[in-house]
């Protein structure tokens, strides 16, 4: 489990296997160091993602937010996967694996650094759909590819794309929860100063 708070709000990363920590448990009541009725919204990707994974998130998230009776915001998980390489200048490509040889996938240009999507949320094949879209962008430097669909199609995506493919590793693959807690509050409007409590 991940967890952010700006003031008075939360956004957690549950894990969809059995073994779910959930913000009741005392090593999050440890770590955080605040209370559940400090909260005054909730943030939470709502996909897309594994069907069960969200379904286990959103269900908790608003559990917790109906118990509390506070708001709960859903945030794209790609939008938020695209902010890892937030002051990356370029063309930014999140994926993420969908199975059956696509991704989920949504073209930024952060060339200017203003994270403009270019083209829309989808499922496509990482390098023939993908390819035919990004071709006109030849001379706009690497193309960042991240997430999960990257790691899984790299060697596909090098073979197509070549020395224009810039493909990070580690965290940068994963949906980070300031991120989330960030979105969701621009899409309510608050300002944030984000501080980071646990990860796991």
């Amino acid at each position: 489990m991940a967890v952010f708070c700006w003031p008075n709000a939360l956004w957690m990363k549950i894990a969809t296997t059995p073994r779910i920590c959930c913000p009741s448990s005392p090593r999050f009541s440890t770590s955080a160091q605040w209370r559940l009725q400090e909260l005054d919204r909730i943030a939470v990707t709502d996909g897309p993602g594994s069907f069960t994974g969200l379904r286990i998130g959103i269900a908790t998230a608003k559990g917790i937010g109906d118990t509390l009776a506070i708001p709960m915001t859903g945030v794209h998980t790609i939008d938020a996967l695209a902010l890892n390489l937030a002051d990356r200048r370029g063309i930014i490509v999140p994926l993420l694996d969908a199975r059956k040889n696509q991704v989920y996938a949504a073209v930024y240009d952060n060339r200017e650094g203003k994270m403009a999507q270019i083209h829309p949320f989808a499922a496509l094949s990482p390098t023939k759909d993908l390819f035919d879209f990004l071709a006109p962008y030849d001379q706009a430097g690497q193309i960042a590819f991240l997430g999960d669909g990257a790691i899984i199609w790299r060697q596909a995506l090098l073979a197509t794309y070549r020395e224009r493919a810039f493909l990070p590793g580690g965290e940068t693959n994963g949906v980070q929860a300031r991120h989330i807690a960030g979105l969701a509050a621009t899409l309510a409007g608050e300002a944030i100063s984000l501080r980071f409590i646990c990860g796991m």
